[in-house]
């Protein structure tokens, strides 16, 4: 994987793959969709983003809805990419059968240039661990389908780059 520290950085990397349908992942509050959004306006495309089909099931479990719809209009219109911003994305894409041509994961890191998830998701601990720290927390059953699927997707290790966005600093 790619680590990439800019808008510009990224961008160079996008011009060598000319990727038509890009998927951008990362934790809640990451910044995927600002990311999307500075791409959607300088790639052009469809911007589609997870607050357009986000539903739960009556667990309050994350489920895609009218995605495949969606997705087939987006394809039809347009010859420009396809951005598209969610949560566990690479769930979404196998539960799709999409094939991305290029995969982002956006990591939130400290002003000190740390990941700021890591200690949750990559510091060695179990994902039972994390779900009883999570628990000890108040998390919701949506939390914990996070961490489940950060631990079985490995999401920071197994997307094609990262995009390394320093809290409250913009491109």
């Amino acid at each position: 994987m790619i680590e990439l520290n800019n808008l510009d950085e990224l961008l160079e990397h996008i011009s060598n793959v000319t990727p038509k349908f890009i998927t951008i992942d990362g934790r809640d509050g990451a910044g995927k969709t600002y990311l999307a959004n500075e791409l959607h306006k300088r790639l052009g495309g469809t911007h589609l983003t997870e607050e357009t089909y986000r539903t739960t099931d009556l667990g309050g479990n994350f489920v895609p809805k009218e995605l495949d719809m969606m997705l087939d209009v987006a394809r039809n219109a347009s010859s420009q990419p396809i951005i598209f911003d969610s949560v566990l994305m690479l769930w979404l894409v196998e539960k799709c059968c999409l094939k991305p041509d290029l995969t982002i994961y956006v990591k939130k890191m400290t002003p000190m240039r740390l990941w700021s998830d890591e200690s949750e998701l990559d510091d060695g601990m179990t994902k039972e661990q994390a779900i009883e720290t999570a628990n000890g927390m108040g998390a919701g059953v949506f939390r914990r389908q996070m961490i489940n699927y950060h631990f079985d997707y490995l999401p920071h290790k197994n997307s094609d780059a990262a995009y390394l966005r320093t809290e409250g600093a913009y491109d």
